[in-house]
């Protein structure tokens, strides 16, 4: 039987001595393993991606009058649940 929590999976990724190197440094420079800063690595690209959507989103609705309306409307609202 196979418990997701006592294992993870993992593949092999093919860059360049260079590339690796350069991560490897930047790993130990962090005190991290190479796997871990990936990781890290990995999670913050999605964050950063997540904000520029959401930026982007935001941007979109300050050109749409009826979006500002409403957000306006959420913001003055005085019915807060409490």
């Amino acid at each position: 039987m196979y418990n997701s929590a006592m294992t993870t999976l993992t593949t092999t990724i093919r860059v360049p001595v260079d590339t690796r190197d350069i991560l490897a440094a930047e790993a130990a420079r962090s005190k991290r393993s190479l796997a871990q800063f990936l990781s890290d690595q990995a999670a913050e690209i999605r964050r950063v991606e997540w904000f520029r959507q959401a930026r982007q989103a935001s941007l979109a609705d300050s050109r749409d009058s009826l979006a500002m309306a409403e957000q306006a409307e959420w913001e003055n609202d005085d019915d807060d649940i409490d």
